[in-house]
C-alpha cells in the first residue's frame, strides 16, 4: 500500500480540426493544453473508498461491494445503449459514476482490508466545454492507481482509459486520452497518429458556457448528418491537412484560413448556436481566426470553448466588447506526471 500520498496531474486538450470526423478514423489535429486535472490519493482508516470531486462539491464513501454494484449497473446501461435501448446520456447519469467505474478496476490490487483510500480530484478545466475534462480526470486517476498497483502496462492502461471514455461519449477516438497521457500535439491521419511538440502561433480561448447537450447526444445527431453526406468527411479531412501543413511551414495566414473554414463546416452540421456563430463571425470580420472546439451544441446559446488566434494587440478588449473573456493558452508538452 501507499507509503505517502500520490499526486498526479493530467492536461486537457483542444481539437483544432476534425471534431466529429476523428470518430470515423478521419483526419484531425489536436493539442494538449496547460490546464489540468489533479488527483491525490492517500490512505484512510475507514475501510472505504472516499471520492471527493472538489469542483463539483461532491464527496462520498463507498465500500468495495457498493462500488462494484454501481459499476455493474453502469455496464448494464452501456450494453443497453449498444443495443439501441438507451441514449448515451442515460449511461453515466452523474459525474462520479464515470470515475467510480475507472477506480473499481484497480481495487483488487489497491485495496487493503485494513485500510481505505482517499481520492481527491480538482481541476481548472471547465466541465463539458470541449477541453477534455473527463478524459483528464480518467487518465489522472488511473495513472495514480496504476503507480500504486503496477497492474497494467502502458498499452493496457491506454486501452482501458479509452473504454472508460466511451462509457460517457458513446465512442472514443482515443485522441483525448492520448494527449492527456503524453502531452504535445497529434495529427491523426486515419488510423495513424503523428506527434508534434511545437506550435508557435498564438492561441487563446473563450468559454461560451456549458452546452445544453452532452457530447454523446451531439455525436449521435451528427452521425446522421455525416451518413447522409459523405463528402463532409472529405471536407473535414482536407481542412485538417491544410492546418497541419500550415503548422509545418509556419504559414500563419493559411493557419487562420483553415481555422475559419473548419468553423464553416461546424456551422453546416448545425452544432454552433446562433449566439456563438455571431460572436465568431464578428471576430472573422476583424481578421481573427476563430472556431468552436469540441462537439458543440444542438440548441441553447452556449457551445463550450472557442479557440482564437490573432496577432492583434487589442484582442482582449475586442473580445470583451463582444461580451466574453479571453484566456491565453499554451501547449502542454509533458502530459501526465507525478508531482
Amino acid at each position: 500500500m501507499l507509503k505517502s500520498n500520490i499526486i498526479v496531474q493530467s492536461p486537457g486538450k483542444l481539437i483544432l480540426s476534425g471534431e466529429h470526423a476523428v470518430l470515423y478514423n478521419n483526419t484531425g489535429l489536436a493539442i494538449a493544453i496547460n490546464q489540468y486535472t489533479t488527483v491525490e490519493i492517500s490512505q484512510n482508516n475507514k475501510l472505504q473508498i472516499k471520492l471527493t470531486l472538489e469542483d463539483l462539491d461532491y464527496a462520498d464513501n463507498l465500500t468495495v461491494t457498493a462500488m462494484n454494484k454501481l459499476n455493474a449497473s453502469v455496464k448494464q446501461r452501456y450494453l443497453q445503449f449498444l443495443y439501441g435501448n438507451l441514449n448515451i446520456s442515460q449511461v453515466i447519469t452523474k459525474p462520479f459514476e464515470l470515475l467510480n467505474y475507472a477506480i473499481a478496476a484497480f481495487l483488487p490490487q489497491a485495496f487493503d482490508s485494513n485500510l481505505g483510500l482517499d481520492i481527491k480530484v480538482s481541476s481548472n478545466l471547465p466541465i463539458g466545454c470541449g477541453m477534455g475534462s473527463s478524459s483528464a480526470s480518467i487518465v489522472a486517476i488511473t495513472h495514480a492507481l496504476n503507480a500504486l498497483t503496477c497492474c497494467m502496462s502502458s498499452q493496457q492502461l491506454f486501452d482501458f482509459n479509452t473504454q472508460v471514455e466511451a462509457m460517457q461519449h458513446g465512442a472514443s477516438s482515443g485522441i483525448d486520452i492520448l494527449l492527456s497521457t503524453n502531452g504535445g500535439g497529434v495529427f491523426l491521419e486515419q488510423a495513424t497518429k503523428h506527434s508534434f511538440t511545437s506550435l508557435d502561433f498564438p492561441l487563446y480561448i473563450v468559454n461560451t458556457g456549458k452546452p445544453a447537450n452532452t457530447t454523446g447526444e451531439v455525436v449521435a445527431k451528427v452521425q446522421d448528418v455525416l451518413s447522409a453526406d459523405a463528402s463532409l468527411l472529405d471536407d473535414f479531412k482536407a481542412t485538417a491537412y491544410a492546418m497541419h501543413a500550415a503548422l509545418l511551414s509556419q504559414d500563419y495566414t493559411k493557419f487562420v484560413d483553415s481555422i475559419n473554414y473548419n468553423q464553416k463546416l461546424l456551422e453546416y452540421i448545425n452544432v454552433v448556436p446562433t449566439r456563438v456563430k455571431k460572436f465568431i463571425a464578428n471576430l472573422h470580420a476583424q481578421g481573427v481566426g476563430a472556431k468552436l472546439c469540441g462537439a458543440g451544441s444542438l440548441a441553447d446559446i452556449s457551445a463550450g470553448v472557442v479557440v482564437l488566434t490573432s496577432l492583434h494587440s487589442g484582442l482582449s478588449e475586442m473580445v470583451g466588447e463582444l461580451g466574453f473573456k479571453l484566456e491565453t493558452i499554451q501547449m502542454d508538452k509533458c502530459g501526465t506526471k507525478i508531482i
